[in-house]
């Protein structure tokens, strides 16, 4: 199977609707029916209250802790490697379909400088735009430009 055909897998849901099997919402939950021990601990900082898959979570850190819990969380990791998914839309808040900036620029070099403090600890780090999320394509890339200089990744898209 080819990236396109795995991309455009479809099921049949409830009333006929077709929906894709892997999408940006629903892959580590269909990771996780293939390979339920793929993962150790499953951590999720995030704006939603719950969600339908909450099942899975370990441990859910609210929005509001980030900085303190995120920094006690990886002291405590130390028998295994991390992926860190940071998604830029992490950092918007959504009112009335408007995208507003609820992390200053400061409060993310400091998100930057607590993964830098345990990076030993990371394996992965995937960095999800999320524009759609975010406000935009500029909103979106002016804070992957916040690591990307942070981490001297080099990370160039002109909007």
């Amino acid at each position: 199977m080819n990236l396109d055909e795995y991309l455009g897998l479809q099921e049949i849901l409830r009333g006929g609707l077709e929906a894709k099997v892997f999408s940006w919402d629903n892959y580590i939950v269909n990771l996780l029916l293939i390979y339920p021990t793929l993962f150790n601990d499953k951590i999720f900082a995030t704006h939603e209250e719950s969600g339908e898959n909450e099942n899975y979570i370990t441990r859910k850190i609210n929005v509001n802790d980030i900085i303190t819990e995120f920094e006690n969380y990886l002291n405590e990791v130390d028998e295994h490697q991390l992926i860190l998914n940071i998604d830029i839309d992490y950092f918007f808040q959504d009112l009335d379909g408007k995208y507003f900036e609820i992390f200053s620029d400061d409060d993310i070099e400091f998100i930057c400088l607590i993964i830098d403090e345990y990076i030993d600890k990371i394996e992965v780090i995937t960095i999800a735009l999320s524009p759609e999320c975010s406000g935009g394509w500029e909103s979106a890339i002016r804070i992957a430009k916040i690591f990307s200089t942070y981490f001297e990744l080099g990370f160039d898209i002109n909007t």
